[in-house]
C-alpha cells in the first residue's frame, strides 16, 4: 500500500511503502515498510511523521508486530526507526550491496 505524503501547499515531501505481501526478500532485506523524504525536504522532520503515520496504517491492516530495515551507512534512517519504537535486531550482509540493519516495531492498538 503505497502512500505519497504533501505538504500544505500540495507539494510532494515523500512517499511510504507499507507491504501488505511477503516473500524471502521482504522478509531478509527490504522489511514490511519502506519511505522516502525528497532531498530538499530532509532534517526537517517528515520522515520522522510519514513512518509514524505508516506505522498506524499498519496497525489498522491488523500488523502487531513490524520488520523495518536500513542500509548499515543510513544513520539518519537508524534515527528515524529508533525515534519510532524500532527495536535493533541485527545487521545482516547484503551482498553486492550495503549490510543491513533490521529493527522490529511492536505495534498496540
Amino acid at each position: 500500500m503505497r502512500k505519497l505524503r504533501f505538504d500544505d501547499h500540495n507539494d510532494l515531501i515523500g512517499i511510504s511503502d507499507l507491504r501488505l505481501g511477503t516473500n524471502d526478500f521482504i522478509n531478509t532485506y527490504a522489511g514490511q515498510i519502506g519511505y522516502s523524504v525528497r532531498h530538499s525536504q530532509r532534517g526537517k522532520g517528515y520522515a520522522s511523521e510519514i513512518l509514524r503515520l505508516t506505522l498506524t496504517e499498519a496497525i489498522q491492516c491488523g500488523f502487531s508486530k513490524i520488520l523495518i530495515t536500513c542500509d548499515e551507512p543510513n544513520i539518519a534512517s537508524a534515527k528515524v526507526i529508533e525515534k519510532n519504537g524500532g527495536i535493533f535486531e541485527k545487521t545482516i550482509p547484503h551482498p553486492g550491496f550495503p549490510d543491513v540493519k533490521r529493527y522490529y516495531v511492536q505495534l498496540s492498538k
